[in-house]
């Protein structure tokens, strides 16, 4: 019975499979990130950690 209701296992459990790896790269990326700049924030030079977040959020 519980076979009957369960969709096609293959495309599904691809694409979920495709989704977590792609989520876990972007988690990962945006972590790493965080923790350099924050580290660069924090170290004594502030300023070109500043002007990099500026420029990359399009501020120049």
């Amino acid at each position: 019975m519980s076979h009957e209701s369960e969709p096609p296992a293959r495309p599904s459990a691809r694409r979920a499979l495709l989704l977590g790896v792609a989520g876990a790269i972007l988690l990962i990326a945006s972590v790493l990130g965080c923790a350099l700049l924050l580290t660069t924030l924090w170290g004594s030079n502030a300023q070109p950690a500043a002007s990099y977040a500026a420029a990359s959020a399009g501020i120049r």
